[in-house]
């Protein structure tokens, strides 16, 4: 079995938060063990630790923490690592995305009805695949298609870019990464789409524009303002 970035920095991470706590936690144990034994044994004399005494404990504390945050995070740790070795970014970059985006992943199985005579994804199938990480991706910040189209307001595509890496086959479990990287204004809203494997590799990258657009009329109209609200969380800085 072939790991992917992310699972090899996933164990990474984890045997450093391991040996980490292997090496401190008895450590710590003693230390602070051996502290409160002296400060009780002191305490009729007027004990007060020493600034070395404290600030020795203190660090131990500290660096012990460290690794217990680094055992339990050690798979978002891994994830935003991996994809900046995909896709490196600037920092400042990084640091804007990650309080100005809204990002989701959706998991799709390809069954045999989804592939061609070469035995591979049929290029026409992955439309559906952004739609469906799309789809999903407006359902968890708790909305819906079907509750926009209740307000007598449609979404239909109106341009689509796709971009092939690699085939997907069958049986292949995908993620289907659906990102809103600015806040939508008006009329417009685009969804970003990125396909992996389970190897973590990256098969495929699209871009969807959608209208919005009064379903009487048939014209154009601004996004709901319930979905303006419920976005408006994912976009601090504007």
């Amino acid at each position: 079995m072939k790991l992917g970035t992310k699972d090899i920095l996933f164990t990474f991470f984890t045997v450093l938060a391991v040996y980490g706590l292997i090496r401190d936690l008895p450590w710590l144990i003693n230390d602070t063990y051996n502290y409160i034994k002296a400060f009780n044994t002191n305490a009729e004399e007027g004990f007060v630790p020493d600034n070395k005494s404290r600030g020795g404990l203190f660090i131990q504390f500290c660096s012990t923490g460290l690794f217990v945050v680094l055992m339990i995070y050690a798979n978002v740790f891994a994830e935003f690592f991996a994809a900046r070795i995909k896709n490196p970014e600037p920092p400042d970059e990084i640091m804007k995305k990650l309080t100005d985006m809204f990002i989701t992943e959706t998991q799709i199985r390809i069954h045999y009805a989804l592939t061609d005579q070469m035995g591979v994804v049929y290029y026409g199938h992955y439309a559906q695949f952004y739609e469906i990480g799309r789809t999903e991706a407006i359902r968890q910040i708790g909305y819906t298609y079907k509750e926009i189209e209740a307000l007598g307001i449609i979404m239909p595509v109106v341009e689509i870019h796709s971009r092939f890496l690699r085939p997907a086959k069958y049986d292949d479990l995908i993620t289907v990464k659906t990102t809103l990287k600015e806040m939508p204004t008006h009329f417009k809203i685009v969804f970003h789409a990125e396909i992996f494997n389970e190897q973590d590799e990256l098969l495929n990258t699209g871009e969807v524009s959608l209208f919005f657009v009064d379903a009487k009329t048939m014209k154009r109209c601004d996004m709901p303002e319930v979905l303006r609200e419920k976005l408006a969380g994912y976009f601090v800085n504007g």
